[in-house]
């Protein structure tokens, strides 16, 4: 008999966190929280801390607190590889969340193969993940750069703009959604013109003087620009284009990734009436009492409108518990098999994880930026959208076989 007791203490010191009698279950957040994203991150981290307080407040996960350890991969890809490593071998988390850059989320997502944790990507785009590069450890909970571009190309070709421009990051996304765009508005659209790559602006993330960029745009004589800039890019590109008259009735522009409350708000009025801009979430498109609750306790948190990057955090946490407490294990192979094909009301909406390739159903949203603003209780003013406009994963989200994937 002692020896069976030693021999099952031994089991647990090898194989910590299997079983749901321990104390504690950790999961590891990779996100940026310093540099000019800083504020994307902890926008994060802020929804990802809401679900587990909430999975904590009412009893854990099988009687077991939910512990969240957030790290700062500065969206740089070595570093991100290295913080996961980390993670899983040191800190001894049982899963892997987050990660806002795509590049960060392609070198994660092969390396949980040999960490064998699941990773639940919670804003980085990148079709790879979910597409040629799948793999049964990868789950995402935002929406792909296809759903992005696919409803932006359907909703550019309702307007008047013929010639069609971009300005984006300089990196993988920037260039992804430009091509993207270029694919899907030419399905929709047959007499559109798109300026060659020499005229278009991709631009460092270390910009601040967008001026130069701007004139550029302006003189190409495109009437349609898509604008992939995020953050506090996004920012001082749409104040420096005020500035110039860039905004205006002969100029259609959509703002792919703007749909951010640290844009919307970072702008208030200074953000034009007449643009559009895309998003997974916006706080006012659901009426469900899922996102009824979730924007009110966040508010009641945070004095703010919950933005897209806190939601998907919030339902990567959520998804993950649901999977434990479905499963009655962390084993990482039992939470994937309950993790696939699992379908939860959360305030986006209805969503199903499918199991062909491990992306979140649900419906993405673009909205135009209204004359009516509206303010918050910490006095902070955003713009309303009118009109709303939502597209299902059956208009803008490949096939599991269309998007590449072959899960093995």
């Amino acid at each position: 008999m002692k020896k069976l007791v030693l021999l099952v203490l031994v089991i647990a010191m090898i194989w910590p966190g299997t079983c749901l009698g321990q104390d504690e279950i950790k999961i590891g957040f990779m996100n940026i929280l310093s540099g000019r994203l800083a504020l994307f991150g902890r926008i994060s981290k802020q929804g990802a801390d809401l679900a587990i307080d909430e999975i904590n407040k009412a009893g854990g996960i099988g009687g077991r607190r939910l512990v969240g350890i957030f790290v700062d991969t500065e969206g740089k890809a070595e570093k991100g590889v290295a913080l996961a490593a980390k993670l899983v071998n040191e800190d001894r988390v049982q899963a892997l969340l987050g990660i806002v850059s795509s590049g960060v989320a392609e070198k994660v997502s092969e390396q949980v193969k040999d960490l064998k944790v699941p990773l639940i990507i919670t804003t980085a785009m990148t079709n790879v993940v979910t597409g040629e590069k799948c793999n049964p450890y990868t789950f995402r909970v935002t929406w792909t750069t296809d759903q992005c571009l696919s409803s932006a190309g359907q909703l550019a070709a309702k307007t008047t703009a013929k010639t069609w421009t971009t300005v984006g990051p300089d990196y993988l996304f920037g260039y992804e959604s430009w091509d993207l765009f270029q694919k899907f508005l030419g399905q929709n659209m047959k007499d559109v013109r798109f300026l060659p790559k020499s005229q278009v602006v991709f631009a460092p993330l270390t910009t601040s003087d967008w001026e130069p960029h701007i004139k550029k745009i302006m003189e190409s004589g495109a009437d349609g620009v898509l604008v992939s800039l995020f953050g506090g890019n996004a920012i001082d590109f749409v104040r420096q284009a005020n500035a110039m008259n860039f905004f205006g009735p002969e100029r259609t522009v959509l703002m792919s990734v703007a749909g951010s409350m640290d844009v919307i708000l970072g702008l208030g009025a200074e953000l034009p009436p007449g643009v559009w801009i895309g998003t997974p979430y916006w706080f006012e498109a659901n009426r469900s009492d899922a996102n009824r609750n979730f924007v009110a306790e966040y508010q009641a948190r945070f004095h703010v409108p919950p933005s897209y990057a806190a939601e998907t955090a919030y339902c990567g946490v959520r998804f993950y518990a649901e999977a434990v407490k479905r499963a009655g294990s962390t084993s990482p192979e039992e939470v994937i098999r309950a993790l696939r094909g699992m379908e939860l009301d959360l305030p986006v909406g209805k969503v199903t994880m499918r199991p062909g390739d491990h992306q979140a159903l649900f419906d993405v949203i673009w909205g135009k930026a209204s004359e009516k603003v509206t303010l918050t209780d910490r006095r902070k003013i955003y713009r309303s959208w009118d009109p709303i406009v939502s597209f299902s994963p059956a208009q803008v989200l490949p096939s599991p076989a269309e998007a590449g994937c072959v899960m093995k």
